[in-house]
């Protein structure tokens, strides 16, 4: 058996010679999908070749050699992904193309069956006949048969109302590519449509919507360079797309054409703010302005980003006039970051008061100063001198309960020692503090030079000590505190030394310690007043760089956010490296992506001087994060700069486009990745096609393949394993096949496990055959099963009978042995059941497994062996085993056929509670059965005993008593059950609704009946197709039909109407009962030929003639055959209306079906030829009725004759005998009777 599995491609023709049962196992299709490379389907199999002949097995005979495993897939399946023209369906007739869309409007294309052409207001009013709500499949029809019209006659040509209803209908289904083809053929060909710009337009809404943005703008330029106005929810749709890439220069473009060509008033805010921003960005300020008031005339308010970015630029312009003027026309107010940068370009520019007024402006009209806002107003005070207006605004920050900053308090403590007023620092420091701020380095800071240019010793040195209980600093303790005072200034470098004057009378004593020392400075004492005015003045600053470095440092990412947020509105420029750090630290935790995003689009220059580790966190953590076409851009700039990218920064990337499901945004990452060679391990191979399996790209998956088998040949085996894997779990297992085909025939080591793939696979798609020929392969290869898998191909090892060759090979894991045998108990192989218990309860412990031996029970019961059921019993209740449902609903079946109902009525005592199903199931499953027996009065005991015991009813038990009493024939108690189960707030099943609704047919209680149906609609209630049939019929022999009809409309279209249509032709109701049978088309039900036969026969009697011919010839498409009595009243109204040729056309058809017609309506026929004086064919009727047995009348024969001889000799035609044309061997007797 070793060769026969050197390759699938040759798998059966070696398997005949080595194995002829396995071999017949596979069938024809199999074969050919396997061992033919080049087979596409099964019904292009050919069968010309003896069944017992093998495949060429010489070396010569193989396929045509592919460089890789996926161009030998790719080119095996090219018919489906390759566009053929398909002209040949173009070429069907009429009849053909009208009955392959039939059932999408059977009311619409009947009158076309039996027309020989179409003519452009034909299919006008086809295409209208389909009403105004279309799916795919109808406007696919449409398409085609608008196509197939145009290739029938070369002067052809659609009106132009239909072009516009095709080309909106394409649209609309998202036929995108047909409507953009046939727009441009009508433009080609001069073709006036009403509104060119209407179909324009929602074909470029239509491809924007669907993100193709290349196709939606090479029509927008088109349409506008016609001349065309286009929509303006197209401009919106657009935009939106544009904006999306995004692509700042086609939005700006797009939108001006948009307000050019007067569509303003569509304008959407966050278009209009995007504008406003790229606009601003671009330096066309001025022109963002203008188009803003412009819009602000048409009503058309600008968004908060808009308003922002230009109050933002006046800011940057220092033109406050004109920004208070521009904001005043506005109905929103800036972003708070916005106006903090505003008073803080005011506090600069025209002082802290200014600054303030517009704060109280700005404050009437909304807006809500926060702490950076009166951070801006007290540092600048401060800086200015004005410390009194800093404690103002101070003590305005703290009235509206706004939480101050440390550097309020650094800016005021500098200004007070400014001022000269150090007193009155330890006020403002001790507020700090009870406000519960920690003082930072700043603080500290200035309180030492201020303590120093006030020469307040004892300060300096309690400060010292504060600073390093603080931690601020980390040094050693001890030393001169005030060499470490000028360090912490940092005016080491000046070299100060505090000296004690040990002179009489102190003549070089400064100042004076708490103990009197009288102590002096040793230096320049003008120039370090000097420094310590520069530190107190840059203190006043706040030095936000170094809070947001240092709160990293510390882990407080979101204090460092803060001081961010602060330096924004106080109008620092944090460092690049600042920020550096800073988004390193955001990209570290998810919850700050958000910021991440932000600082990245707010710095772009920011990603030019990361490095390339850092640069590569950074995109790795957007691609994980769904910001794949973020990550994107980063890792273009990273190229760009000749830096390295990092393997797990292209994987991530890739797996993220394939997480978003964006295709596009993928093949860009594969060629970067690609470029880059970079290799994909087989988790991201796994990720990689699980992701194109699932939008099935299957060809973009056979590309993917080639492509790493050409630059990946490493991970190639990886990736044939996962693609089969996933293509055989996604339903195509004939990839999978034809990849494992590929590989063996390139001589390829494959994996044992493909092959188990592919069986599951075939499993999946219910292609059984094929799974056992694998499945038979895998035996004989002796492979092992795990327990999934036996799971799968259990029910093939039932069917086929290989139970013995699987367990020599294979011992199945416990459940899927309690499956197997209860598998076997269910096909009732109880012999096979019993021998496989016995052998598995030594080995897996079965004996005691309670599944096992409830599956044994029920097997028992369905054989009806009671005996081996009992012996099965016993042992369960020896070893406390639990009864299921399924076997107490087995036992009592078998025991109530057995008329043992006293051991039926007390099979559920014997077993105690745990061990058996709930009391309701147990007297449900035994009123079940004893109401199939017939013992009504075992059941009343029954309910009896359920009364005393207290076990109410549940839906089931209401259900079992409305249906046993039905069959007992005691209506009343059913009646009686229905109305309990109602009450008792359950949902009746469908078949208790229609025994009831039978019931109140039956005896006449229509009211009652439909009283029923609508509760049934009100509470959604299941109500099955006999329910409304019963119902109908009812109503209609009452005579009621228009209630009758309201029914059936209102009914699904699945249902089989065929008594109600018969019953409505009965009564002469013949649109209900057309309409009906164009419902049960539509449901996919073909009506029967005695339903079509009545339609037509009162047609017929409604001289609706035509109609009448389309039923018929819709009859003949759909293989069924009208009855005589039909066919005959049409051939009768078609001879009255003088359609003679049609009649016996009719005729003809009759009898080529095998119907023959009757001898009334051959003479009929045959008489009115005979008033038209049409001998010939009053010939050809009798001769057909001679064929058909019957006799015609020797007059009218002989007046046949007459006339034929008349006209012979008329026009002096010689040809052979009349008579023995015409005269039948009867015909000739009575001629000789006569003559005698």
């Amino acid at each position: 058996m070793g060769s026969k599995l050197h390759s699938i491609l040759f798998l059966t023709g070696r398997l005949q010679y080595t194995s002829p049962l396995l071999y017949h196992k596979f069938p024809p299709t199999f074969h050919l999908l396997l061992f033919n490379p080049f087979s596409t389907s099964s019904k292009t199999i050919s069968h010309s070749e003896k069944p017992g002949s093998p495949p060429e097995l010489n070396e010569n005979s193989t396929s045509p050699a592919h460089t890789t495993v996926a161009q030998y897939a790719i080119s095996k399946f090219n018919h489906i992904w390759e566009k053929k023209s398909d002209a040949c369906s173009y070429q069907a007739p009429l009849q053909s193309m009208i009955w392959s869309g039939f059932d999408l409007s059977p009311e619409t294309l009947r009158p076309f069956l039996p027309a020989t052409e179409l003519k452009p207001q034909h299919f006008l009013e086809i295409v209208q006949g389909f009403g105004d709500d279309h799916n795919v499949r109808e406007v696919r029809y449409l398409w085609k048969l608008f196509r197939w019209c145009e290739m029938q006659r070369g002067d052809f040509q659609h009106l132009s109302r239909s072009y516009e209803i095709i080309i909106s209908l394409l649209t609309s289904a998202q036929m995108l590519d047909e409507a953009k083809f046939l727009i441009s053929s009508t433009v080609r060909n001069n073709i006036l449509l009403s509104d060119y710009g209407a179909l324009v337009s929602d074909l470029i809404q239509a491809y924007a919507g669907v993100g193709k943005v290349d196709d939606s703008l090479y029509l927008f330029d088109q349409a506008r360079g016609m001349g065309l106005v286009l929509s303006g929810p197209c401009y919106n749709s657009l935009l939106d797309s544009l904006i999306k890439i995004p692509n700042a220069e086609l939005v700006v473009r797009v939108y001006r054409d948009m307000i050019d060509v007067g569509l303003g008033l569509y304008s959407q805010k966050c278009v209009l703010d995007f504008v406003v921003i790229n606009l601003a960005n671009s330096g066309m300020f001025l022109e963002a302005v203008r188009l803003i008031r412009f819009l602000k005339n048409l009503g058309i308010e600008p968004g908060q980003e808009a308003v922002s970015t230009i109050a933002e630029g006046y800011c940057m312009k220092k033109d406050f006039g004109d920004v208070m003027n521009f904001l005043q026309e506005q109905a929103v107010i800036p972003k708070t970051e916005i106006c903090n940068k505003m008073v803080n370009s005011l506090c600069i520019n025209l002082g802290s008061e200014e600054a303030w007024i517009f704060l109280q402006k700005m404050e009437n009209r909304g807006f809500r100063p926060d702490a950076g806002t009166f951070g801006n107003l007290i540092c600048q005070s401060c800086r200015d001198g004005n410390v009194r207006d800093a404690f103002i605004y101070f003590s305005e920050c703290v009235s509206r309960k706004i939480m101050p900053r440390v550097y309020f308090f650094n800016s005021i403590i500098g200004g007070i020692f400014k001022k000269r007023m150090y007193r009155h620092v330890s006020y403002v420091y001790d507020d700090m503090l009870e406000k519960g701020l920690q003082p930072d380095l700043c603080t500290f800071k200035i309180l030492l030079a201020g303590s120093c240019k006030y020469r307040k010793v004892d300060e300096v040195e309690k400060l010292i000590d504060d600073v390093n209980n603080a931690g601020i600093i980390f040094g050693e303790k001890g030393g001169c505190f005030f060499s470490k005072a000028m360090s912490i200034l940092g005016l080491g470098h000046l070299g100060v030394k505090l000296r004690r004057d040990n002179s009489m009378g102190f003549q070089k004593a400064e100042f004076f310690d708490s103990l009197g020392n009288g102590l002096y400075l040793d230096m320049d004492i003008d120039e370090f007043e000097r420094c310590l005015d520069e530190v107190l003045d840059l203190a006043m600053v706040p030095n936000l760089d170094s809070v947001v470095i240092s709160e990293l440092k510390r882990g407080n990412v979101r204090n460092a956010l803060e001081a961010r947020y602060d330096a924004v509105q106080l109008g620092q420029d944090l460092s690049l490296e600042a920020y550096e750090q800073l988004l390193m630290c955001l990209c570290g935790d998810k919850q700050y992506l958000t910021d991440a995003v932000r600082i990245v689009e707010e710095m772009p220059e920011l990603c030019d001087n990361l490095d390339s580790e850092n640069l590569n966190l950074a995109i790795r953590f957007f691609s994980e994060n769904k910001m794949a076409r973020k990550a994107r851009l980063l890792l273009e700039r990273l190229i760009s700069r000749e830096m390295l990218v990092e393997r797990d920064t292209y994987s991530s990337l890739i797996s993220g486009f394939c997480e978003e499901r964006d295709f596009h945004g993928f093949k860009e990452a594969w060629d970067l990745a690609r470029r880059g060679n970079w290799s994909p391990e087989k988790k991201e191979i796994q990720i990689i096609f699980g992701f194109l399996c699932c939008i099935g790209a299957i060809r973009e998956n056979l590309e993917l393949l080639d492509s790493i088998e050409r630059y990946f040949p490493r991970s190639s085996r990886d990736a044939y394993k996962v693609l089969i894997k996933l293509l055989c779990s996604a339903g195509y297992t004939d990839f999978a096949c034809s990849i494992v085909e590929a590989i063996l025939n390139n001589a390829l080591v494959w994996d044992n496990s493909s092959l188990l793939y592919l069986i599951k696979g075939f499993i999946k798609e219910k292609k059984s055959a094929e799974a056992h020929g694998l499945f038979e392969i895998w035996l004989e290869r002796k492979g092992f099963l795990d327990a999934g898998t036996f799971q799968l191909v259990l029910p093939l090892i039932l069917k086929f009978g290989c139970v013995e060759d699987v367990f020599c090979l294979v011992q199945p894991p416990q459940q899927s042995s309690q499956n197997f045998l209860l598998e076997l108990c269910l096909r009732r192989k109880m012999k096979e059941a019993n021998s496989f218990f016995k052998e598995m309860m030594c080995l897996n412990n079965l004996h005691s497994d309670e599944t096992c031996l409830n599956a044994l029970l029920q097997g028992y019961c369905r054989e009806n062996n009671f005996n081996n059921a009992l012996e099965i019993l016993c042992f369960m209740l020896r070893k406390g085993a639990s009864i299921s449902i399924s076997g107490y609903r087995a036992l009592i079946s078998q025991m109530c056929a057995d008329q043992n109902y006293e051991k039926a009525l007390n099979l559920s005592n014997i077993f105690p509670s745990k061990n058996r199903p709930s009391d309701v199931i147990c007297k449900n499953i035994l009123i079940f059965n004893l109401f199939r027996m017939r013992s009504e009065s075992l059941v009343e005991r029954v309910l009896t005993e359920m009364q005393h015991r207290g076990i109410d009813h549940d839906k089931v038990t209401c259900d079992f008593l409305l249906y046993g009493y039905h069959k007992c024939g005691n209506m009343a108690k059913s009646i009686d059950a229905f109305d309990g189960c109602i009450s008792k707030g359950f949902d009746p099943s469908n078949r208790s609704i229609r025994i009831v609704m039978s019931y109140f047919c039956t005896r006449g209680n229509l009211d009652n009946a439909l009283e029923l149906l609508n509760l049934t609609k009100i509470n959604k209630w299941k109500c099955g197709s006999s329910i409304v049939i019963t119902l109908g019929l009812s109503l209609i022999s009452s005579g009621r039909c228009l209630e009758a009809a309201h029914i059936c409309d209102e009914a699904p279209e699945n249902l089989h109407f065929d008594p109600l249509i018969r019953h409505f032709c009965m009564k002469g109701e013949i649109k209900t009962a057309i309409s009906l049978v164009n419902k049960m088309l539509k449901g996919g039900n073909i009506p029967s030929e005695i339903t079509y036969s009545g339609i037509i026969y009162l047609l017929c009697h409604c001289r609706e003639i035509d109609a009448a011919l389309a039923f018929l010839t819709e009859m003949e498409l759909q293989q069924l055959i009208p009855n005589n009595k039909s066919c005959e009243t049409l051939i009768r109204a078609l001879c009255d209306l003088g359609k003679l040729h049609d009649a016996k056309l009719l005729l003809d058809r009759m009898a080529g079906v095998g119907r023959t017609p009757s001898y009334e309506i051959y003479n009929h026929v045959l008489e009115k030829y005979q008033e038209v004086k049409n001998m010939e064919m009053a010939a050809e009727i009798t001769r057909e009725m001679q064929k058909a047995g019957y006799k015609p009348k020797f007059e009218m024969q002989w007046s046949i004759i007459s006339e034929l001889c008349s006209s012979a000799d008329k026009s002096g035609r010689r040809s052979k005998p009349i008579l023995s044309r015409v005269l039948s061997s009867g015909g000739t007797a009575q001629l000789k009777k006569l003559k005698g």
